[in-house]
Order: structure tokens, then C-alpha cells, then sequence
């Protein structure tokens, strides 16, 4: 692991989830990065949840769904929610189980950002998620297992069944495999070989190997820190 890369990108995670903890602040960092969130008029929703929680896979099915819906997705913060909520825009939020999450992520980042930072992140977007009024939650399994009941019974929620025009293809995983199976999406292919992600950031048997090494690392941990971290998560995920 390069430390000085491992710093920065430390660093940078902190500063988004400080950036995340209000709307003005958030909306501030966004336009400095370069990354100005929409006209609130032009947003019908936002689409959003921790990384590794089916994000990419959601937006790809309501393209499906919904060609003529305008949405807000992958800042995964806490900042694009509150924003939201000021303006009062709906939200679709994606829940996967934290320590599934976490990890996956603490991989996806080539083990550079801590895993303790990692779950500190979980917590604080589904807090934000939490507080907001026009939500809909989606968790992780019944997306996968279930997607267009999952998104239309989501989407009704928050008084979005209009904007549904078209089913979704009878197996909407193997569309979504076969549309992402191109290079210019997700060019992460040295970190793929490295971590055990195919093409398309899809799950391997290598990753999967790393991955149950990690979790089982973390459910033995001893560091304190660390235990409540993953205490508190679990309780906000069970709640």
C-alpha cells in the first residue's frame, strides 16, 4: 500500500463526510469540486445509498422504468439528502447490510481508507437518511432478488407511480450484466485483477475469497473502536 496515496485518500474521506453533515456545506464542496448539483426544478428525484448497495444497478433499471424521470445519484452523502430535503425532493435510499457494505468498500478502495472510516461513513448517511420526510427505503436483497416490485412499490411510496412507463426485461441481472460489459464503465480494471473484480466491477471468487477473510477479521476484532463503530450500525440497519 503506497502511504502517502493511503493519506490522502484518508483525508479526502473526511472532508466529504464533514462537507456531507449540512446542505449549505455540501452544496458549497460540490461546486468547488466542479460537481454543482442540478436546479432543484430539474431534479424529480434523488437516487442514493451507501457505495456498494446496487446503485449503479438501480439507476440502470429506472432508466428502464422511467426514461422520463430526472434524478440526482452516486454522490453517496449525506449532504445530496439534506439538500434534497430543503428542497423537497423525494429520495430513493439503498440499505445493504453494513458490514457487507463497509467491506466491499474498504475493497473497492484498494484497502486504502481504513475500515473503521468506512463504517463511520455507513452511519452517518443513513442517520441523514433517516431524518428525512418524502423517502422510500430499498434494501440491498430485495433489489436484487425482486427488482421491479422493489422499485415500483419504492416509487409508489413517495408518490412517483406515474412516472413508470415500462416493465423491465424477465431477468433484469443477466440486462444489466450484459449492458455494463464494455470497458468504459467502471475503468477499474487493474483493481479488478488486484482485488478479484471482474469487468464491470462484478464479484469474483477471488474477491469473495478477500471478502470473508475481511469479514471474519472484523467480527473477531478486538479493537474497541472499532466493536462500537460496527454496533452502532447494525442497530441503526436493525432499526
Amino acid at each position: 500500500m503506497n502511504l502517502e496515496g493511503a493519506l490522502i485518500a484518508n483525508a479526502k474521506a473526511r472532508l466529504r463526510l464533514l462537507a456531507g453533515s449540512s446542505a449549505f456545506l455540501w452544496h458549497t464542496y460540490m461546486r468547488l469540486a466542479g460537481k454543482p448539483l442540478s436546479t432543484p426544478t430539474q431534479v424529480d428525484l434523488i437516487v442514493e445509498g451507501y457505495p456498494r448497495s446496487g446503485n449503479t444497478y438501480a439507476v440502470h433499471m429506472l432508466r428502464i422504468m422511467c426514461p422520463g424521470l430526472r434524478w440526482i445519484s452516486h454522490t453517496h452523502s449525506g449532504g445530496t439528502l439534506l439538500w434534497a430535503q430543503k428542497h423537497g425532493i423525494p429520495s430513493l435510499i439503498l440499505v445493504r447490510e453494513p458490514q457487507e457494505a463497509a467491506v466491499s468498500l474498504y475493497i473497492y478502495r484498494m484497502q486504502q481508507i481504513g475500515l473503521h472510516l468506512c463504517f463511520r461513513e455507513w452511519e452517518a448517511f443513513y442517520r441523514y437518511a433517516r431524518k428525512l420526510d418524502a423517502v422510500s427505503f430499498v434494501s440491498f436483497d430485495s433489489l436484487t432478488s425482486n427488482t421491479e416490485a422493489s422499485l415500483c412499490s419504492a416509487l409508489s411510496n413517495i408518490g412517483l407511480a406515474s412516472s413508470i412507463q415500462h416493465s423491465l426485461p424477465v431477468d433484469p441481472r443477466a440486462s444489466f450484466i450484459a449492458s455494463h460489459d464494455h470497458d468504459k464503465w467502471h475503468l477499474r480494471n487493474i483493481r479488478g485483477i488486484q482485488y478479484g473484480e471482474e469487468q464491470g466491477n462484478r464479484p469474483s471468487e477471488k474477491r469473495d475469497t478477500v471478502k470473508k477473510q475481511i469479514l471474519l477479521n472484523v467480527q473477531s476484532s478486538n479493537n474497541p473502536s472499532l466493536i462500537k463503530q460496527i454496533a452502532q450500525c447494525s442497530q441503526l440497519f436493525l432499526n
